[in-house]
């Protein structure tokens, strides 16, 4: 079944889609004052708010047109263990506690990365709508913290303290205080590439593959994957993914959980080495035809995600308007014209 998004997301030359009402509210509300890459930082920043496993987990956040040409940024989480002698190792069989599977997140460094590189709003207006709907739970001064400092928010004050109590060395963990003075993200300037019908397709470089037309592989489990997108009044693109995680290590003093995501040292196996970012799934692409864009996609939801990506942006790059996923849901947003769309898809 294809489902239209509700009206309230459907405006003369700019829209928003997300996976959450919240997110979406939030994203809406930035687009109004600002352009697309502050919607979906707006979004992702609301997600945190409600979600505990947002905030310590991956993002991954692609925009384009409008004149801003074509960016990605990368906050995928960075596998922890900088600065410290690698340690002994887990034995086969033995248990593996929930601290060494602890990362160093980049998501705070990420979305103030993008903000600097393509946003127009300040980073405390950005995340206005956040801190109002963390109010009541100890993600608000985190949220709020954030704000203020923006990329040092993991090496300042008690976000980054928590965590490295959390996930340190006594606590079981790898993760050190270096990890969190020295967050790497990683922003890139794109090319399009030609696919058909003289259209082309962007997606983020350090992905699997999976998402473009001509990749064979099945790509990574996109189940944990959750999504904000928005086009603004001048053309500009952009879309944003994040996770929910089940699998993860409570931090109540934060009021937030910590994805179990990296690799823990296994005796007689080689390390992986500290500061490597951790794979994530990113099932989404953009699609331009003669210099301007015309769809953003992602498929969350589903195990097949970056396959299912792969299979929709094949049909939009012949001209096609992108049905239901095999699995999962699909959200998008088109724009013919000065008309923008929201669109969403469900098996």
């Amino acid at each position: 079944m294809v489902e239209k998004a509700a009206s309230a997301s459907t405006k003369r030359a700019r829209a928003t889609h997300s996976t959450a009402s919240h997110a979406r509210d939030a994203a809406e509300a930035l687009l109004l004052k600002g352009n697309a890459v502050d919607a979906v930082v707006a979004g992702v920043a609301a997600a945190a708010a409600v979600e505990p496993s947002v905030l310590l987990g991956p993002v991954q956040l692609l925009f384009g047109g409008g004149g801003a040409g074509i960016q990605a940024v990368s906050g995928r989480v960075l596998q922890g263990g900088k600065g410290q002698d690698r340690p002994r190792g887990f034995r086969e069989g033995e248990r593996v506690p929930d601290a060494a599977r602890v990362g160093a997140p980049a998501l705070p460094a990420a979305l103030a990365a993008a903000v600097a590189t393509c946003g127009q709003s300040s980073l405390s207006q950005i995340f206005g709508p956040a801190i109002e709907l963390a109010k009541g739970s100890a993600r608000k001064d985190v949220l709020a913290h954030i704000a203020r400092v923006g990329a040092r928010a993991m090496s300042e004050g008690k976000l980054g303290e928590e965590l490295f109590h959390a996930a340190n060395r006594v606590a079981g963990g790898v993760l050190s205080r270096t990890d969190l003075e020295d967050v790497s993200v990683t922003v890139e300037r794109l090319g399009a590439v030609p696919v058909a019908d003289g259209r082309r397709l962007v997606t983020v470089p350090w992905g699997s593959g999976a998402v473009l037309p001509e990749s064979e592989e099945d790509g990574l489990d996109a189940r944990n994957v959750r999504a904000v997108i928005a086009v603004d009044r001048n053309g500009l693109f952009a879309l944003a993914i994040f996770e929910e995680h089940l699998d993860v290590l409570r931090i109540d003093e934060l009021g937030l959980s910590a994805p179990l995501v990296a690799t823990p040292v296994k005796r007689g196996e080689t390390r992986v080495k500290p500061g490597t970012a951790i794979d994530a799934a990113f099932p989404a692409g953009l699609v331009e035809r003669d210099g301007v864009f015309e769809l953003g996609l992602v498929v969350v939801s589903a195990h097949d995600g970056e396959r299912g990506a792969r299979e929709l942006l094949r049909a939009a790059c012949n001209g096609e308007i992108p049905g239901p996923p095999l699995h999962g849901r699909m959200l998008g947003i088109t724009q013919v014209g000065d008309v923008a769309r929201a669109l969403d898809a469900y098996p």
